[in-house]
């Protein structure tokens, strides 16, 4: 699905619960770059975002808590995940997700759901000042051999069943 991707530093990006951790490790296995997950640059510490991109040269960061900054990262695609808001929502309901208040803040505003706003920012500011980027539909990842068709009962932190 994604071994036609020539880019050598990539940003999964997007909502959170949008399918950023599923998706960079599609591009990852696809690909044969290095998967990063955000913890290693303190989910949202964009100077070590910066430090990771400029001493990895192969690399796939998934970073939904950077949304904001996606365009101003040295990059050589964003790829944006899209997922419908109401599923968003109702999958950080289920993990009780409860970053709204701190992720709306970065946006500047205080009300609204997280999502919405984010892929107002991307299409209306982000999306024109970044050179290369892909779209990504959460729906059309089902088709990876890395998907899981039953997600039901995943943590947050899933991506695929555990091995028992």
């Amino acid at each position: 699905m994604f071994s036609h991707i020539q880019h050598k530093r990539i940003i999964v990006t997007g909502p959170q619960r949008s399918g950023t951790t599923i998706c960079a490790h599609m591009i990852s296995h696809d690909t044969g770059l290095e998967y990063i997950d955000e913890d290693r640059i303190g989910v949202d510490n964009l100077s070590l975002a910066r430090n990771l991109f400029s001493s990895h040269k192969n690399c796939v960061l998934q970073a939904p808590a950077l949304a904001r900054h996606c365009h101003e990262l040295d990059v050589d695609l964003v790829v944006f995940m899209i997922r419908p808001v109401a599923d968003i929502i109702k999958s950080q309901k289920r993990i009780g997700w409860g970053c709204e208040t701190i992720e709306l803040s970065r946006y500047g505003v205080s009300a609204g759901p997280i999502a919405q706003v984010k892929y107002d920012y991307w299409r209306n500011v982000q999306r024109s000042k970044v050179k290369n980027y892909r779209e990504i539909n959460y729906n059309d990842l089902t088709g990876h051999k890395l998907f899981e068709h039953n997600r039901m009962g995943f943590s947050a932190r899933q991506w695929q069943r555990e091995q028992k």
